[in-house]
């Protein structure tokens, strides 16, 4: 976002940016990584469903994994941002018989949610990568790496980086077909992905949580004023 913005005009000087976390005491610990099941597999995207993101798109990449783990299952925790957006999420899974095998929670509390991303086997991080969001910080992303969770998700700029630089997983292409085959090779090596995942919280407490942000911005508001007395 930083870099778009100053190619507007802006010095890169008089801008910081500032990326999403979550509550240090949320934070778990590399013992709570799992091993994903391989019996029936329990996939999950945690967020607002939403047409622009696409979010549709993951019940057509449960049909692809389905061909290799008949059991998988997907698990939408949220709700669509409009009406249609659930309906979209719905109306796909119901083209491809899926039915039963899609679920929606619709709006959670907050530790409802995160109680139902802690029984996931894989969680989704997938936003389709139009411009608006390119400059996206998922929350999702530090959520799932807070609670140790195996993460398959696509390329964006802050995903990417977060990923690579965690060392929890890499950034996929954007397509069914790559989300499918990244969600079967964690599946076929179960070990190692519970091992990737292990990664999350210690990045996530180092570099994410909230009270690391605002010390981070506290330092630059002390650069910019001076000595404080």
């Amino acid at each position: 976002m930083k870099q778009d913005v100053a190619q507007k005009g802006i010095a890169t000087s008089k801008m910081t940016s500032v990326s999403m976390g979550v509550r240090a005491d949320l934070v778990g610990k590399a013992e709570d990584a799992i091993a994903p099941s391989t019996t029936a597999p329990l996939l999950l995207h945690l967020g607002v469903i939403m047409q622009s993101r696409q979010s549709e798109m993951l019940v057509r990449v449960l049909e692809r994994v389905r061909l290799h783990y008949p059991n998988a299952r997907l698990l939408f925790v949220g709700e669509g941002q409009h009406s249609s957006d659930r309906r979209a999420v719905e109306d796909e899974a119901t083209r491809l018989g899926l039915s039963v095998d899609v679920n929606v929670t619709g709006f959670l509390p907050m530790e409802q949610a995160w109680e139902l991303v802690k029984r996931a086997d894989i969680c989704l991080s997938a936003i389709a990568p139009i411009p608006i969001f390119l400059v996206s910080s998922p929350t999702k992303l530090i959520e799932y790496m807070a609670m140790a969770k195996c993460i398959v998700a696509n390329e964006l700029p802050e995903q990417c980086q977060v990923m690579e630089t965690s060392g929890v997983g890499r950034c996929i292409p954007w397509d069914e077909q790559s989300f499918a085959d990244e969600i079967c090779s964690l599946l076929k090596n179960p070990e190692y992905a519970r091992m990737m995942a292990a990664k999350g919280p210690d990045w996530v407490r180092a570099h994410r949580t909230y009270d690391v942000i605002a010390d981070r911005v506290e330092s630059q508001y002390r650069k910019l004023l001076g000595p404080m007395d």
